[in-house]
């Protein structure tokens, strides 16, 4: 992908997003990683958020028919929803900054950082609708980021500067 940062392969292999700078702000694309069913026809790219988002990460559902993403259309960020089969984007998140989301391989969950008194949290969101909302996993005066998923859904794990300089 020419000029593609933040690449991410949805759990099924069968799509990438990836962003793409225009002016300085994010735009989401995504590509095909499966060849299309006609023959010598290769999969093209499509931008599915344009650069005024300002979009700073993704992440896709199992299926591709829904994208997360982090974005700073208004200078904060915060989490929005692409449903794909209508490309409607609907805002996620409210009044906190959101960064860094993760949806569990078996789509029942999303994990994201918040951050919360200065500092980013990994907090858990139900996607099915059930449980209590959200859940805050991590506490401390210092930064968790970037949750991933293991392959069973059961684990996250994901990067801190707890203990450690800021950003190392």
């Amino acid at each position: 992908v020419n000029g593609g940062e933040a690449p991410v392969i949805s759990a099924n292999g069968k799509l990438l997003l990836f962003i793409r700078e225009v002016g300085g702000k994010g735009s989401l694309w995504l590509k095909p990683l499966e060849p299309l069913q006609t023959a010598g026809v290769t999969a093209e790219e499509s931008r599915l958020v344009a650069a005024d988002y300002d979009v700073l990460e993704a992440a896709v559902d199992r299926d591709g028919r829904e994208i997360i993403f982090a974005a700073q259309p208004r200078g904060r960020p915060e989490l929005f929803t692409l449903d794909r089969a209508s490309s409607r984007i609907s805002q996620t998140t409210f009044g906190f900054a959101a960064r860094y989301p993760a949806i569990s391989p078996d789509g029942l969950w999303l994990a994201y950082s918040k951050l919360n008194q200065g500092s980013w949290q990994i907090s858990l969101k139900s996607r099915n609708g059930e449980g209590s909302g959200e859940r805050q996993l991590t506490h401390g005066q210092c930064n968790t980021t970037y949750p991933a998923w293991t392959p069973d859904s059961k684990d996250l794990v994901y990067a801190t500067d707890c203990g450690r300089g800021l950003g190392l």
